[in-house]
C-alpha cells in the first residue's frame, strides 16, 4: 500500500520568513519515502528518498512502520495546529552542519523552540549556490508522559553536487548491522530453549522407562522402595520445566 500528497505554502513556526511547497510519497511496494520541498521564495527544490534501512534508523528510538511514519507526517501536514506543535524546518550551507543538529535535537526530549537563524539571517544571498544546501526536517512524536520523541530528516537540495547519500548509507549499513546483531541474538537464544526443550523430551522418556521397568520387575513390591526413590529424584530434577515460558515456545514435562 502506498500513499501521497501535496501541501501547498507550508510554513513553520522557527522560519516565518520562508514558506514551502510540500509532496510526501510512500511506495509500499519498495518501502521507499520520498520528501520533496520547494521553496517558495528562492524556488529551490529539496529532495531525498528514505528506503527502509534509513526510516529504521531514524524511528530506532520508537519504532514505527514506514507506512505510519508516512502517514503521520501527511496527518501532521494537514493541520496547521499540529504543524505549530510538531514540526520544524532548519537550513544549513554544508551537511557536517546538518548532521551535528540532527544529532543534537534527537537527543532533546521536547520539540526545538529556537529560530532557523541561517533561514532568518537578512544577510544571506538567496542567489549564492554554498547557501541554504541542506534542510533538516523534524517531525516531533509524543505519547505523554513518558514518550517524546524527535525524528530527523537531512534533505539535500537536487541541484547540489553535495549529497547526502554517504551520510543515508552510513545509516543503511548501521540498521543492517543492528538487524544482524538482532537476529544472532534470537539465533542463540532460540537454539538455547531448543536446548532445554531436549533435556526436558530426555528426562520425561527416562521417567517412563522407570515407571515401566518398575512395573515389570517388581510384581511382588521388590525393590519398590529403591525404584521410586529415583523415579521422585527425576521428578524434582524435571519440575523447573513445568512452568518455563517463552514467547514462540511452551516446554512440558509429562505431568506426574
Amino acid at each position: 500500500m502506498g500513499v501521497s500528497k501535496s501541501f501547498e505554502s507550508i510554513q513553520f513556526i522557527n522560519n516565518t520568513k520562508d514558506s514551502y511547497n510540500i509532496s510526501v510519497q510512500f511506495d509500499g511496494h519498495a518501502q521507499i519515502l520520498t520528501l520533496n520541498f520547494t521553496n517558495r521564495n528562492t524556488k529551490k527544490i529539496f529532495e531525498e528518498s528514505f528506503d527502509k534501512y534509513n526510516l529504521n534508523a531514524i524511528t530506532s528510538k520508537y519504532h514505527l512502520e514506514p507506512l505510519e511514519l508516512s502517514q503521520m507526517i501527511i496527518d501532521t501536514l494537514a493541520s496547521k495546529e499540529k504543524i505549530t506543535k510538531h514540526l520544524r524546518i532548519f537550513t544549513f550551507a554544508d551537511i557536517k552542519q546538518a548532521i551535528a543538529k540532527y544529532k543534537e535535537i534527537r537527543e532533546m526530549k521536547e520539540i526545538p523552540n529556537e529560530m532557523d537563524s541561517e533561514s532568518n539571517n537578512n544577510s544571506i544571498d538567496f542567489n549564492d549556490n554554498q547557501t541554504n544546501t541542506f534542510l533538516l526536517f523534524v517531525l516531533n512524536f509524543s505519547l505523554p508522559p513518558y514518550i517524546v520523541l524527535n525524528y530527523c530528516f537531512i534533505i539535500g537540495r537536487k541541484d547540489n553536487n553535495e549529497k547526502i547519500s554517504d551520510y543515508h548509507q552510513l545509516s543503511k549499513a548501521n540498521g543492517i548491522y543492528k538487524q544482524k546483531v538482532s537476529d544472532t541474538e534470537n539465533k542463540v537464544l532460540l537454539e538455547y530453549v531448543e536446548s532445554l526443550s531436549n533435556t526436558v523430551k530426555e528426562l520425561t522418556i527416562r521417567v517412563e522407562e522407570l515407571e515401566a521397568k518398575s512395573g515389570d520387575e517388581t510384581p511382588d513390591g521388590e525393590d519398590t522402595e529403591e525404584a521410586s526413590s529415583e523415579e521422585v529424584d527425576l521428578r524434582l530434577e524435571n519440575c523447573w520445566a513445568r512452568s518455563y515460558h517463552y514467547p514462540s515456545w511452551e516446554l512440558n514435562a509429562r505431568k506426574v
